[in-house]
């Protein structure tokens, strides 16, 4: 009896030391979180992995390329990724974002609109050959229609007709985006971009302006739209503020040069002040008189002689006037 007591409490006391069961304490797995598309570029060379994930769900127009094409399929045999030699009859499509994926390379898997046709693109290989749907209609809503005044010349314009760059377009003219266009020649304007924004001037014409090449200026000048325009409205209301301002300091001079003719009449007398006032001097003056009408020398040469004393009164830096008193007046005058 005793023994099968002592059995059972050594059984219940001691239970509960083999339920603790230890736990490895394993970290949570850590999500990537891709940057969200924010459709004000296309996809350009350095944007590589992990980047390409962004453009999942992305609807995308595929243009080609004159040189080689980066389309792939996947063959049905093999399940091996291919290149696709011919890409004829699928340039000028619409294509859905699926994946992306690695099989040595990133490629993203693309679909055919209205289709089950899949296929790999490589975009880090040739970047202009396909153009971001989102991209294209963010360009339109932000630009299409609109005016601007070009503050700073830029020179990546390409002349509509003549197909050349245009380095001395002038400033301050007004140009009107009158297009959005996808460029399916890359030699007509020599850019790997595909799309640009056409501006118009009413005498300078139609040029051609690649929407990629813009981020350098915008780096330069980032208070301007693609770093060389202002918004027409925005123009005109600074332009206005600055004339509105020249007036009000133009009032200020006025008046302040008001006061001080009358302080100098008052000081000197009718004929004198008045001549003071308008900034004269004449040989007779006395030096208070000078310093009223030109103010404080930059420099001051005396010479002590026999009669009196000599100085010589220095005005300007780069190209100076020199007057000279005797004893106190002024005797000659040097420009």
């Amino acid at each position: 009896m005793k023994k099968n007591f002592l059995f059972f409490a050594l059984i219940f006391f001691a239970s509960p030391a083999f339920s603790q069961i230890a736990l490895l304490n394993v970290p949570a797995s850590v999500k990537t979180i891709y940057p969200t598309y924010d459709s004000l570029s296309n996809v350009v060379a350095d944007k590589y992995s992990p980047w390409l994930n962004y453009l999942v769900g992305q609807k995308i127009y595929y243009i080609g390329s004159n040189k080689i094409n980066s389309l792939y399929r996947k063959n049905g045999a093999t399940k091996e990724i291919e290149y696709l030699s011919n890409d004829s009859t699928l340039r000028g499509k619409y294509f859905s974002v699926e994946d992306v994926t690695t099989n040595s390379l990133e490629y993203l898997l693309i679909r055919e609109e209205n289709t089950m046709n899949f296929y790999y693109l490589r975009p880090s290989f040739i970047p202009s050959d396909f153009v971001v749907v989102g991209f294209f209609e963010k360009m339109k809503n932000l630009y299409l229609g609109k005016e601007y005044v070009m503050i700073d010349n830029d020179l990546n314009f390409v002349d509509f007709k003549t197909r050349e760059h245009n380095y001395c377009l002038p400033e301050k003219k007004i140009w009107k985006c009158v297009n959005v266009v996808v460029d399916p020649d890359l030699s007509k304007f020599y850019f790997d971009n595909r799309v640009g924004l056409v501006f118009e001037n009413d005498s300078l014409g139609k040029y051609y302006y690649p929407l990629e090449f813009s981020m350098h200026s915008v780096a330069v000048n980032k208070n301007l739209v693609l770093g060389i325009f202002q918004p027409i409205n925005e123009y005109y209301a600074e332009q206005k503020a600055l004339e509105e301002q020249a007036v009000r300091e133009a009032t200020a001079r006025k008046i302040e040069q008001a006061k001080n003719k009358a302080a100098m009449i008052k000081k000197y007398g009718k004929i004198n002040g008045t001549k003071i006032a308008k900034g004269l001097i004449w040989v007779g003056m006395s030096k208070k008189m000078c310093i009223d009408s030109w103010g404080e020398p930059n420099d001051i040469n005396r010479s002590l002689r026999k009669d009196g004393v000599s100085e010589q009164w220095v005005y300007g830096i780069n190209d100076p006037s020199y007057i000279y008193f005797e004893n106190g007046i002024l005797t000659s005058i040097q420009d």
